[in-house]
């Protein structure tokens, strides 16, 4: 079995991924906030480090389109995952690696390739399938490397056949989409597991108003002093969105978690309170966050955030990214630490 000595991305090589043609993020911390213009690429790195934690996983290369509301799946869907278009004659091909300092190397390679004999794939058609060979490699510090290859192909039927490696070398990780529903079935863990006095302490430093949550007839219930409990649904968007992000932290405790669009629909006047709430549980639970925002009021909320009692232990391992595409269209990521994260907010620079 491999114990893998870390579970935290440091530094991050993303090539050919989508509209990514190359970029490297470097030094990357507990908590980190990728900002940029509409377009530019956060989602899709959120998506290429989803993919790098489940790197046994390659029905992730497929299962990050649905993620982004792309459900359709045909033989040249695969296809769209690689970076201007590729066809099946070229040599592109997606590269996905984080380098460990100390313990780790993992590294997942894909290239699109056309099956000329469509009965090696299972397949009733009499066309070419896409495929796409995968390799994922993890080499852990005297320990023996880990390695999988292995072929993703469409078939006629929708589905995605692949061959799944070992659990063993996968980071625990959930991902939020911009809408963020509340997985009912992560909050019933939660409440099995007894930390339901925590989420509503968490809760109530947005909502003073509620008193205690609890389940009736397999729906939440919430007591905010009326004489009637209220479903939870018919509280606000902040206040639902709130728990349904800390509800998916706590399922992936020792993991990673990907928000994209972390404040959309969150009135400004929450988002500090939002992120005092994540700092502490990531911090509490040792979760690795990654998150993407264009908000400046997410920006301002962070900063003040941090500057609090409560999170200024987390002042050094919160990083923000700008994303900016170069001249040459290769993606840029410049890093702000908290000295300069900070100085660049009080002089209102431009970071976005």
């Amino acid at each position: 079995m491999i114990k893998m000595n870390s579970n935290k991305f440091t530094n991050i090589t993303i090539e050919g991924f989508r509209g990514i043609k190359e970029i490297e993020i470097q030094e990357l911390g507990r908590v980190n906030l990728f900002l940029g213009k509409n377009n530019c690429g956060k989602t899709s790195v959120l998506d290429a480090l989803y993919i790098l934690a489940g790197i046994a996983n390659p029905q992730r290369l497929v299962s990050t389109n649905e993620l982004n509301d792309y459900s359709t799946i045909k033989e040249h869907d695969l296809l769209l995952n690689f970076n201007q278009s590729a066809s099946v004659d070229s040599d592109y091909q997606i590269y996905i690696s984080d380098s460990h300092c100390v313990y780790t190397q993992r590294e997942i390679t894909v290239t699109p390739y056309m099956v000329p004999n469509p009965s090696e794939c299972k397949s009733n058609s009499d066309e070419e399938l896409v495929c796409v060979g995968y390799r994922g490699y993890v080499d852990v510090k005297k320990e023996k490397p880990y390695q999988a290859r292995t072929s993703v192909t469409l078939l006629d039927n929708g589905t995605v056949e692949c061959s799944l490696g070992s659990n063993e070398v996968n980071i625990s990780a959930i991902y939020l989409d911009s809408k963020v529903q509340l997985d009912t079935a992560r909050l019933m863990t939660i409440f099995e597991n007894k930390q339901d006095r925590e989420i509503l302490e968490i809760l109530k430093k947005v909502e003073p108003k509620i008193e205690s949550i609890t389940w009736e007839d397999d729906r939440l219930m919430v007591n905010v002093g009326l004489d009637i409990l209220i479903p939870f649904n018919m509280l606000g968007d902040g206040i639902r969105k709130l728990l349904a992000i800390i509800t998916s932290m706590y399922q992936c405790k020792g993991g990673m978690i990907m928000i994209d669009d972390i404040d959309g629909g969150l009135h400004y006047s929450i988002l500090k309170d939002l992120w005092i709430a994540i700092l502490g549980v990531a911090r509490k639970l040792d979760i690795q966050v990654f998150a993407t925002t264009h908000n400046i009021d997410s920006l301002r909320a962070l900063q003040q955030a941090l500057l609090t009692d409560k999170c200024k232990d987390m002042q050094q391992e919160t990083v923000s990214y700008s994303l900016i595409h170069s001249p040459n269209d290769d993606l840029k990521a410049y890093r702000y630490d908290f000295e300069k994260y900070n100085f660049a907010i009080e002089q209102e620079i431009e970071m976005r």
